[in-house]
């Protein structure tokens, strides 16, 4: 009888091998959105690749629309299709600065949302400072599954760098970020920041945001995002892969790993996976006390059209504990904070 069921067992685990429960997450990112020609091939390549794997959710590293804000010609018929029905979750960029664009990307947020009609990609961009968490099942165990996590995490890294004029607005986001950033790396499979300026080359960034690359390798970030610089390319820097990607990259999370793929050529080029640095499997979504996710404080500012114009007293600092949840169409929580 042991026999018999030691057989079963081991044709069960061949055919549970050999069918494998797809428990994979797609996302990808998104930034300089334009009417060129290069940027409508970019979003032929997405519609193409969405239609092959679904994807969960877009990100943006900033520097949306540098040529001036045109959500109808330059988004909406750009990459409205049926496979992008999905959030696409924004950080707010230099050429927004210069731009003056601020104003007009939070009241696009608010449209999208408060809206009955369905608005495709949802563009969201409640705060210049906020967080995503996004579910999946890890099915690379065929005997056991479980519900990983990424989080993704929006900064925005002019306020935190060392030119931005208001320094207390600077360290309440760099503590903010102190604060997400270690939850993250205790309680999420992946933790992906998301911000416009490339932290990996110490001679390109100044003190302040040596900080914030110094506190994302203490953390064990597995991914960093920017897409300010032209080009896309990539380094690792004590197992945090930092990516610099100016128009489209895509990810696929399938369970311990992270697999890049970006676009050289008209053709999709895998990159080196990158592994989840998690202490330990063991994940606590609710929390314990003392240790949850900490809140996030909503910054409002009202400046002047140039970040390079931006005086000390353009700034107003509101603080504020209210969580609001903005309902999304793939599974996650977002989940930001204002007054």
């Amino acid at each position: 009888m042991r026999a018999l069921l030691l057989v079963f067992g081991i044709v069960l685990f061949i055919f549970a091998s050999s069918n494998r429960v797809n428990g994979e997450l797609y996302f990808a990112s998104l930034s300089n959105y334009g009417c060129s020609g290069n940027q409508k091939k970019i979003a032929s390549v997405l519609k193409a690749q969405a239609e092959k794997t679904p994807f969960s959710l877009l990100v943006s590293p900033g520097d949306n629309f540098p040529g001036g804000i045109d959500f109808k010609h330059c988004f909406e018929n750009i990459y409205s299709e049926k496979s992008l029905q999905i959030p696409l979750f924004a950080a707010m960029g230099q050429a927004d600065w210069d731009n003056g664009n601020a104003n007009l990307l939070l009241k696009r947020n608010n449209v999208t949302y408060d809206s009955n009609n369905d608005i495709f990609p949802r563009f969201s961009f409640p705060n210049y400072f906020y967080h995503y968490v996004s579910h999946y099942t890890d099915t690379s165990n065929v005997l056991s599954r479980r519900d990983g996590t990424v989080l993704f995490v929006f900064i925005d890294t002019f306020i935190l760098s060392s030119s931005f004029p208001d320094h207390k607005v600077s360290e309440q986001a760099f503590q903010n970020l102190n604060a997400t950033l270690h939850y993250g790396h205790k309680h999420h499979d992946f933790t992906v920041v998301v911000g416009n300026k490339y932290l990996a080359s110490s001679y390109s960034i100044d003190s302040s945001l040596k900080k914030v690359q110094q506190l994302i390798l203490d953390t064990h970030v597995e991914l960093v995002i920017s897409g300010q610089n032209r080009g896309t390319y990539n380094s690792t820097i004590e197992g945090t892969t930092f990516l610099n990607c100016d128009s489209y990259c895509s990810f696929k999370v399938d369970g311990s790993k992270m697999v890049p793929y970006i676009i050289q050529n008209g053709n999709q080029v895998e990159l080196s996976p990158i592994n989840t640095q998690l202490p330990s499997p063991s994940l606590s979504f609710q929390g314990i006390a003392g240790d949850e996710l900490p809140a996030l404080e909503m910054i409002e500012l009202t400046f002047k059209k140039g970040a390079k114009h931006l005086s000390r007293e353009a700034f107003l600092k509101i603080v504020g504990t209210v969580g609001l949840m903005i309902l999304a169409t793939c599974i996650g929580s977002l989940i930001i904070n204002r007054k």
